[in-house]
């Protein structure tokens, strides 16, 4: 249905609804002038929409015809599924959620600042690194920078060889570390009770991987533990650490067993976004940032708890300059820089 096919439809259906209203005996003159007066709000809304739709439309239409500018997404667009590409059996997020998948790039090499250089700061650890090294005099071929805690900074690479080539050529003040890859983690959704972790890894096992030959109990238990619990409403959600041979197989299940309960199983993609500054890639209790940074504002000073905007604004994205960032919250479920981290913490993970 077309915008235009949409408004005249909702249209339709508030003179229905005013007929209905305006038969003798059915309703008092109050109910009748609310009843009209939200029919009124209702066909403002939609035209709002149909305008807003447009508007989109024709901006979708100018980013195609436009060169790139400086305005232009200073990390990479999200990679959306494409029919045909698998990820260890296909990534499977619960319904609603966009799906990430992992770039095909090369290894990642992270600098730390030497115990005695006077190094305090990620900014300052990569303008070292960018002082010392030259990539294309050097032949690297480099797919992404970011910083971290610690005052560290990662780079990606688009091969083996430019990670080796990066490595070679490091400043005397910075030191090398190999990332830590992760186990993947999967969330059990929609539990009605909450269980405990050595029970529920039992009953997991016992109902629904009992028959499971290559997956013996003390197997899965030393292969899977529980590392979060969050509620969602009046249930739980747990999710649990697990080997790629026992994410494989719970996966596949897609519903668990516990007790009197039945779990949705799903991917659960981990990206940390700070509380203090809105960026990704580490936790509050690590943040360097001198000030506070609103999470709905994006405003410097205060945080979302106490912000009294009525406009929203991505910090995250209105940091990287994006011309979007007043489309949404920080960390949105849609919002690109999510996306983003979200793609950078599978490109890390043990799949196998």
């Amino acid at each position: 249905m077309d915008k235009s096919s949409l408004v005249a439809a909702v249209h339709a259906s508030i003179k229905a609804i005013g007929a209905v209203c305006n038969a003798p005996n059915k309703l008092n003159i109050g109910d009748k002038t609310t009843i009209a007066g939200h029919g009124q709000d209702i066909i403002a809304l939609v035209a709002q929409l149909a305008l807003r739709l447009a508007d989109a439309e024709n901006e979708a239409s100018l980013q195609k015809q436009r060169p790139a500018t400086h305005l232009e997404p200073a990390y990479p667009l999200p990679i959306l599924p494409q029919p045909g590409r698998s990820y260890a059996g296909a990534l499977k997020l619960p319904s609603g959620k966009m799906e990430p998948l992992p770039r095909d790039t090369g290894p990642a090499v992270i600098f730390y600042p030497k115990p005695d250089s006077d190094i305090k700061s990620s900014e300052e650890t990569k303008k070292a690194l960018q002082n010392a090294v030259t990539p294309a005099a050097s032949g690297i071929k480099v797919t992404g920078v970011r910083m971290v805690g610690n005052a560290g900074v990662v780079v990606r690479t688009a091969t083996a060889e430019a990670a080796a080539r990066l490595k070679s050529v490091v400043p005397p003040n910075l030191r090398i570390a190999e990332p830590k890859s992760r186990l993947p983690c999967v969330s059990l959704r929609y539990l009605r009770a909450e269980y405990d972790n050595d029970v529920l890894i039992r009953e997991i096992h016992k109902v629904n991987l009992e028959e499971d030959k290559d997956l013996p109990l003390e197997a899965f238990a030393k292969s899977c533990k529980v590392v979060a619990k969050r509620t969602i409403g009046q249930k739980f959600m747990v999710v649990l650490e697990c080997s790629p041979k026992v994410r494989d197989a719970l996966i596949r299940l897609e519903r668990l067993y516990v007790g009197w309960d039945e779990a949705e199983v799903c991917d659960y993609v981990r990206a940390t976004c700070c509380n203090k500054c809105q960026q990704y890639g580490h936790p509050e209790k690590y943040c360097r940032a001198a000030t506070e940074t609103c999470g709905q504002c994006g405003e410097n000073g205060h945080r979302s708890t106490v912000c009294k905007s009525e406009t929203v604004c991505c910090a995250t994205c209105k940091r990287f300059k994006r011309s979007d960032h007043t489309t949404h919250k920080t960390a949105s479920l849609h919002c690109p820089a999510r996306l983003h981290a979200q793609q950078e913490a599978l490109n890390r993970t043990q799949y196998g």
